[in-house]
């Protein structure tokens, strides 16, 4: 008689066979640096805290879901004017100033909002001289306004975009040459001075401009390296 027997029974199995790569390295070679890339759909039961930080920055604030179908993550800033609340990446910085690309869907709750979305190098508080590319909403102006800033200073390019309490659409392309803003799909700004010199972290933002109760909403982020 005849007994089948496992050859590896009694000891490690052999290693696997070298044509099996990793996913990695299947995708592309080992000499090609793999992008950061970064989706989050602000949805479910509460932020993804090991990705983002939140922060009262100025005064009190609160950080919530909405209970409300696909009305994504909201920021207050307390009642008082001059409060601050922010996400961010609490200075972990993934994304390149001269090569990389920022995506959100955004929205205010109230007039007396200062929302401000984009890249950051480190946090400061508002009209601060940190390196950043973002995309302010505030009624104090009539359009929404493109930021850049190189850690001396910022250029403010206002856009044709009206402000209003309506979500929309935002991207911009960072390049070593210029920053391009995007709305709803098109064209609005393309800053070429005080561009980001510095590694960058996502930032969402929500600034009291006037006393009152007062939020913003983010319900898509999407970041990569180009």
């Amino acid at each position: 008689m005849t007994f089948l027997t496992n050859p590896h029974r009694f000891g490690a199995p052999p290693p696997p066979p070298p044509e099996f790569e990793s996913i990695y390295e299947s995708k592309q070679a080992l000499t090609t640096v793999q992008p950061t890339r970064m989706i989050d759909w602000f949805s479910g039961c509460s932020l993804n805290a090991e990705r983002w930080f939140e922060q009262c920055e100025t005064g009190c604030g609160a950080f919530a879901m909405v209970n409300a179908a696909d009305e994504g993550f909201e920021v207050q800033a307390g009642g008082t004017s001059a409060n601050c609340s922010l996400i961010n990446y609490n200075g972990v910085r993934h994304y390149c100033e001269c090569s990389s690309v920022w995506i959100a869907l955004v929205r205010t709750t109230t007039c007396v909002s200062l929302l401000e979305v984009g890249f950051i190098h480190r946090q400061d508080i508002p009209g601060g001289n940190s390196t950043n590319s973002k995309l302010r909403e505030t009624r104090s102006f009539t359009c929404l306004q493109a930021l850049t800033n190189d850690g001396v200073a910022s250029t403010v390019t206002s856009t044709c975009v009206a402000t209003s309490c309506n979500w929309y659409l935002s991207r911009t392309v960072l390049t070593a040459c210029n920053n391009a803003f995007f709305i709803d799909g098109s064209a609005v700004v393309c800053q070429t001075t005080r561009l980001p010199d510095q590694p960058l972290q996502p930032h969402f933002r929500e600034f009291n401009n006037g006393g009152g109760a007062n939020g913003a909403r983010i319900k898509y982020f999407e970041a990569y390296n180009v």
